[in-house]
């Protein structure tokens, strides 16, 4: 499992994380982060998903091969 951070205001970073996660152009906005959890256990990102989901926060999924593995992406920005 890696997690990682990344600057999804950057177009060109937006658009690659966009194709793997089907994230709609709308969700794009000046200072929006995404926090990567990826390639984690199927039901531990189901887990992981079902909790930001209750915060009424937006989780993509992400799912290769035999459906074992799944990544998510979370979108947010800090906001002062």
């Amino acid at each position: 499992m890696t997690v990682q951070i990344f600057d999804l205001s950057d177009i060109d970073i937006f658009k690659k994380f966009s194709g793997t996660y089907k994230i709609f152009r709308e969700v794009y906005q000046p200072g929006l982060l995404g926090l990567e959890i990826r390639n984690s256990a199927a039901d531990f990102a189901d887990n992981v998903r079902r909790i930001v989901l209750g915060e009424n926060e937006i989780c993509y999924k992400s799912v290769k091969g035999d459906k074992t593995l799944a990544s998510l992406m979370i979108p947010g920005s800090i906001k002062n």
